[in-house]
């Protein structure tokens, strides 16, 4: 009977190794699960604050960069580590400075040029007919000047 008490003892310490076995293996697959549901959304987050910061590259150094001055994008947004700059030394008052760039003046309204007074100049008047300007009033007068080019002269209209 040794042997079948030893049979029986040997049984449950192999069934209670095979529950403490299931037990572990559920918390591990649990454990798991979290993980890998974890993985999933630290994955989302990285594609969107990729996709976050290809738009913030193309506002700061794209087409539209021009235009969005209102944004405080910084050059330093898309480093990965920072780097402590010191302060220069006092620069040397004697010694040589590059000149500055020179200030472009904005541009104004583009302006007509003048015709010169030796063109011959010609009057020309579109009236209506008399039988229309009964009852009317003149109220203005429009004139407007016309290089007009021929192959034989130029000419200016008025």
């Amino acid at each position: 009977m040794t042997t079948a008490t030893a049979a029986i003892d040997e049984n449950a310490a192999l069934r209670s190794e095979l529950a403490r076995a299931l037990a572990e293996t559920g918390r591990t697959a649990t454990a798991m699960a979290h993980t890998v549901a974890e993985n999933k959304a630290l994955k989302l987050l990285v594609e969107k604050l990729t996709l976050e910061m290809a738009t913030l590259k193309k506002r700061l150094f794209g087409r539209q960069s021009e235009g969005s001055d209102h944004l405080d994008l910084q050059p330093w947004l898309f480093d990965v580590t920072t780097i402590e700059i010191e302060a220069p030394p006092p620069s040397d008052t004697n010694a040589p400075t590059a000149p500055a760039a020179p200030v472009k003046k904005p541009r104004g309204q583009p302006q007509r040029m003048v015709l010169p007074d030796n063109l011959p100049v010609i009057t020309e008047t579109i009236s209506p007919p008399a039988d229309q300007i009964e009852g009317l009033v003149k109220i203005g007068v429009e004139t407007s000047d016309r290089l007009a080019y021929s192959a034989t002269s130029s000419r200016a209209w008025a």
